[in-house]
């Protein structure tokens, strides 16, 4: 079979931007203590209502029209983000209009295993007329994450999307050829296409391996997806910014000029002879290849894998099992056996 075809597929390199200090230390603190107070109120016991037929909860809705009004910090980041053209440019999006913004946040100790590998989306189901059921799945238009902490390991986006137009879903191309690995720090923003494949790797330097890894992820969405609820009265008593304490600037600290959504923004451009299956045990570990360890954990950096495979490596995948070629599973599954070497 013909492997190249196999892991082919055209994509366009994936709008990603990193913005460092990207808040004001005012807001920052302010939007720290907001994620710090929900931290507490959710350790405390609290589960958050979820709607009927969705598939995933836990995420907040803040309409657009809010951003006239935030009530809290991380409402006024929003806020602020939307009305700063210049972030979604970094990414190549101009004159998009969004319904709102689903947000939440993330607390990863240093025992706990880091986020999988997944694709955020609005998963819904449905029954039609026939009692048939099915699923409905939609992807956000951008994803954002604002790192609170530098503890955790790296966010991991690959150029890979899904092809919902098919029936099984599967990532294009099979293996990525390109990727971002941004590791945490406080006020970083990492901005990237909605419907990329990511991940959190383990954390690669012993600094990061103690304490939580927090962050406040916020999906933009051109449609109102269906699983996000309003931020509880309840919660928002304990979060409320006074408006003679909402902080006067945003100050996003931006490098460089807008280009377009095949660029990417704020990272070190790395290229390699190395193919991406070369270095796929260590990815399906959720651990950065050694190629990544010499730009240590305070760089951000887009690596470019080698689109050509050796005829080992081609061997390799024809001896492996089940089928690449027929198998509907992605690569952070695939149990990859080696042929054995001629005698």
């Amino acid at each position: 079979p013909n492997v190249t075809k196999m892991l082919g597929g055209t994509i366009f390199a994936p709008g990603a931007a990193v913005v460092d200090h990207v808040l004001s230390e005012q807001l920052f603190h302010l939007v720290e203590e907001d994620v710090l107070r929900l931290i507490d109120i959710f350790d405390a016991g609290y589960e958050l209502p979820s709607r009927a037929n969705a598939l995933s909860s836990g995420t907040f809705w803040m309409p657009i029209k809010r951003t006239e009004e935030p009530r809290c910090a991380i409402e006024y980041v929003i806020s602020k983000m939307y009305s700063s053209g210049e972030l979604f440019q970094r990414i190549g999006v101009k004159g998009m209009h969004f319904a709102g913004v689903e947000w939440w946040f993330q607390d990863v100790s240093d025992g706990e295993q880091p986020k999988t590998f997944h694709t955020d989306c609005d998963l819904q189901t449905e029954v039609d007329r026939d009692g048939v059921l099915t699923r409905k799945r939609r992807n956000p238009s951008i994803g954002s994450v604002l790192y609170l902490s530098r503890e955790g390991g790296a966010t991991v986006a690959f150029g890979q999307r899904r092809n919902i137009s098919i029936s099984s879903a599967a990532l294009c191309p099979r293996l990525p050829h390109e990727l971002v690995v941004v590791h945490p720090r406080q006020n970083r923003l990492f901005m990237f296409d909605g419907d990329l494949f990511h991940a959190v790797m383990h954390p690669q330097h012993p600094a990061n391996m103690r304490g939580q890894r927090v962050t406040l992820l916020m999906n933009w969405w051109v449609d109102m997806p269906y699983s996000p609820v309003p931020i509880p009265k309840s919660i928002l008593t304990t979060l409320e910014l006074e408006r003679c304490s909402q902080p006067e600037t945003f100050c996003p600290f931006l490098k460089g000029t807008a280009r377009s959504a095949r660029s990417y923004h704020g990272c070190r451009k790395l290229r390699t002879r190395r193919n991406f299956f070369e270095d796929l045990n260590d990815w399906q570990a959720q651990k950065l290849p050694q190629t990544l360890g010499k730009f240590g954990h305070q760089r951000a950096v887009l690596l470019k894998y080698s689109r050509e495979l050796s005829c080992e490596m081609k061997r390799d995948f024809r001896g492996c099992g089940p089928s690449i070629e027929g198998d509907t599973s992605d690569w952070p599954q695939w149990n990859i056996s080696k042929a054995e070497n001629p005698s």
